[in-house]
Parts: C-alpha cells; sequence; structure tokens
C-alpha cells in the first residue's frame, strides 16, 4: 500500500511540474541515456552522391537505439515494411497496425555488427526519454516514398534532441539510408 502511494505521489509531482512547465527546465540537464541514430548501406551503395546509381541510392536501413546510462542495455526501434516480419515481434506502441518494430532482430544485429554502420548518439534527460517514447508509439505505416526508416529515425531523433539529422535525398525526392548516413558522418 505505501508503494502505490509513493507512485502516486511522485506521478503527481511530475505531472505537477509539467504543467508549470518546470520539466521543461529538465531537457537539457541530468542525462539518463543515450539516443542513437543509425544507417547502415550496402556495401554496394559506394556513392550516396552518384545519379548513376539511383536504385542503390535507396538500398540498406536506419533506425533508432535508446541505449541505458550504463551503456550495457539496449533497443533498437526501426520501421520495416510488412511483409518483412517473419515471426512475432514487439511492436514500438501498443497499436497492432504499425510498422515500427522494436529490437526486430534485424536492427539489433545491425546494431551488433557495426559493419558499413554511421552512428551520431546524444545523451538526452529524463524528459526527452519520455517524448522519445511517446513519438516512438506513434502508430506509422511503412511506405516506400514517404513514411520509411530513415524518415522515422530522422524525424523522431529530430523531435527528441532538436538536432536535424537531413535524410531527404533531393534527387530521388524521398528520405534514403544513404543520404541519412551521409548527414551523420557531417555530425
Amino acid at each position: 500500500m505505501n508503494a502505490i502511494l509513493a507512485e502516486a505521489f511522485v506521478l503527481l509531482l511530475f505531472f505537477s511540474a509539467f504543467a508549470e512547465g518546470r520539466l521543461q527546465a529538465d531537457r537539457h540537464l541530468a542525462s539518463t541515456d543515450k539516443l542513437c541514430i543509425f544507417s547502415t548501406v550496402s556495401e554496394l551503395t559506394d556513392d550516396c552522391s552518384s545519379p548513376l546509381s539511383l536504385i542503390r541510392r535507396t538500398y540498406g536501413h536506419a533506425g533508432l537505439v535508446l541505449v541505458d546510462k550504463s551503456g550495457k542495455k539496449y533497443n533498437t526501434y526501426g520501421l520495416w515494411p510488412s511483409g518483412r516480419k517473419k515471426k512475432a515481434v514487439k511492436k514500438c506502441g501498443d497499436s497492432s497496425k504499425s510498422d515500427c518494430l522494436k529490437n526486430y532482430s534485424e536492427d539489433v544485429n545491425f546494431w551488433k555488427d557495426k559493419k558499413n554502420l554511421h552512428v551520431y548518439c546524444k545523451e538526452i534527460s529524463s524528459y526527452q526519454r519520455l517524448v522519445f517514447l511517446s513519438a516512438i508509439s506513434e502508430p506509422r505505416t511503412w511506405l516506400w516514398a514517404w513514411d520509411n526508416c530513415a524518415s522515422m529515425a530522422s524525424e523522431v531523433f529530430e523531435e527528441v534532441t532538436d538536432i536535424d539529422v537531413d535524410a531527404d535525398d533531393w534527387i530521388l525526392g524521398k528520405d534514403t539510408p544513404c543520404e541519412l548516413g551521409k548527414s551523420i558522418d557531417e555530425l
């Protein structure tokens, strides 16, 4: 009973501080985790800027990784086409309609392997962690041209950190992992 009262009190303080705007001040203080944006590009995509390799420019994948303060525990988040899921995996949020997958084996393998991986990590506060968890939980549908892995990673990372990691390929007119990787390398 005491634990429930204590938890209720903490929630009350949190929502009270949030309503008064005091939590916003925590936005750039007291980092708790790291949020990493990543892009992995096929070895075939050696030059993202070459207009001659339009199809190869779309090869690859992008996603986000939330790493705890110790650096030992992490969760991956990526947007995948619906037909790609071969077995039951955990969704990023509560919606069964979302194509955002949490700890999907291919995302985890990209993160562990680090082969052809472009990564940028930013320490985030407890407030930013809540913003991330809220943003990543919104249902998303993978669409090749408009809402794909690169656009989700770029948009959510910017929403949380205020850092624009551009993924827009001006030749193709869509976000690509290749462009995201170039932007990550420029940070």
